[in-house]
């Protein structure tokens, strides 16, 4: 783009082609000069028509002239005749109405001399324009150029004898108008390559433009590119010196960076454990109520067997996440579901809580049943329903049940229960916790 001492860059080029000069169009062509000399050819014709016709009407005309000298007269002798001075009042005929009379019969050739006139005026004004083009041709091909004899100083005095001229065979047999046909095509040719030119050069200067502003650019980059290094040297002149400065302290940074290395390692560890945790904690609930549901119901029910058959459960909805409430509906309207805690009372939630457990217990098939006082803050009426369900249904056939309780009466029931089903029965007494005594094995 800048060049170099030995060879000039696009810049120093395009400046250089823009600085040449343009030559001036001529603007002329072929097809103009054809027109023009079909318009003389014309005019010349209607010219030579109109002098014919004037040329007969020659004793008109000096008729016509006879009575414009009468007329001119009438302001010098207004009251006598121009030609013998005779008193107009003793004149036959007065010789100024007679001349504007006959002027007015004459009035064809008034008209027929300015058509003459117009037709001379046009064809004067085609010679010049043609001695024009002639002149063109002259000045751009000076050397030996055939058409130099027809330039004249006087245009308006041989116009006729440049177009008479101009048709006459030189000694090559050719006649001026060919070669200024010839001449015409080539100035023609020329401005079309003008024309060309004008165009690139247009092209030339955008491009030049757009270097220009790239240079300015290059410029401004190669000033920040410098400014750039210099920060970049004296930052690394700073950090040779910090280094030299502190080398025991990048030593305890490099070693330290196994231990760095070592805890990210255990603190991303702990990171994915929490997360494994989090998404075992939340998937906790579903997983411990998960089809629990059907048998929760059946067990509720059979814990309040001898409650009207409206109170009992028609399906239960077990709570799977944080915030989400235990929801029930009963068999006079399975689909209307209503939250466990505001329409149940408490013996009737612990009966539900206590079905959660023993389904959960009937699901994973534990050997075992547990239990510290299931029957509290629950009627007698339900303790039996509790009672003829661990020991007179089939849920827990195959189970080993511990139960501690501080009800007399369940605990003598649960007794003779158990001696019916040949189980083994442990009583605690509550007044001597310490004391266990067996009753039946």
């Amino acid at each position: 783009m800048n060049g170099s001492e030995d060879k000039a860059g696009l810049i120093k080029q395009f400046e250089d082609d823009l600085l040449k000069p343009i030559t001036s169009k001529s603007n002329l062509t072929a097809v103009g000069l054809q027109a023009m000399k079909e318009s003389i050819e014309t005019d010349i014709g209607v010219l030579t028509a109109k002098q014919d016709e004037l040329s007969k009407a020659s004793q008109q005309v000096s008729f016509k002239q006879l009575y414009e000298a009468v007329t001119q007269l009438k302001e010098s002798s207004p009251e006598r005749c121009p030609a013998c001075h005779t008193s107009l009042s003793q004149v036959r005929v007065n010789p100024f109405e007679h001349a504007d009379a006959e002027l007015i019969k004459l009035q064809h050739l008034v008209e027929l001399q300015e058509a003459l006139k117009k037709v001379e005026g046009d064809i004067s004004t085609s010679l010049t324009k043609l001695l024009n083009i002639v002149n063109i041709c002259c000045s751009r091909f000076p050397e030996n150029n055939p058409l130099s004899a027809l330039q004249v100083v006087d245009e308006n005095a041989a116009m006729l004898d440049l177009w008479n001229s101009i048709h006459q065979q030189l000694s090559d047999k050719s006649t001026p108008w060919q070669y200024l046909e010839i001449q015409t095509k080539q100035l023609e040719e020329t401005d079309k390559e003008i024309d060309q030119a004008t165009a690139e050069r247009t092209g030339k200067k955008a491009k030049l433009t757009q270097l220009r502003e790239f240079s300015e650019k290059i410029i401004k980059l190669q000033t920040r590119r410098e400014t750039a290094n210099k920060a970049m040297k004296k930052a690394e002149e700073a950090i040779e010196k910090f280094d030299a400065e502190n080398v025991q302290l990048i030593k305890d940074v490099e070693d330290e960076e196994t231990v760095v290395t070592q805890n990210q390692a255990i603190a991303d560890a702990y990171a994915i454990f929490v997360q494994k945790m989090n998404a075992y904690k939340n998937g906790l609930p579903a997983q411990l109520v998960t089809d629990l549901g059907e048998t929760v119901v059946q067990l509720y029910n059979a814990f309040n067997r001898n409650d009207v058959e409206q109170e009992k459960l028609s399906g239960l909805r077990l709570p799977l996440q944080q915030n989400q409430r235990l929801e029930i509906s009963f068999k006079n309207d399975p689909e209307t579901y209503f939250d466990a805690l505001h329409v149940l009372s408490e013996g009737h939630i612990r009966c539900i809580g206590l079905a959660i457990l023993t389904a959960k217990n009937i699901k994973e098939n534990c050997p075992l049943l547990i239990f510290d006082d299931p029957v509290n803050a629950i009627d007698d009426d339900h303790r039996e329903s509790i009672r003829q369900t661990f020991f007179e249904d089939a849920f827990f056939n195959d189970k080993q049940i511990i139960l501690a309780c501080h009800g007399e009466e369940f605990l003598r029931i649960f007794k003779t229960c158990c001696r019916q089903k040949e189980r083994a029965f442990l009583r605690l007494f509550p007044f001597y916790p310490k004391l266990v005594m067996p009753i039946y094995a």
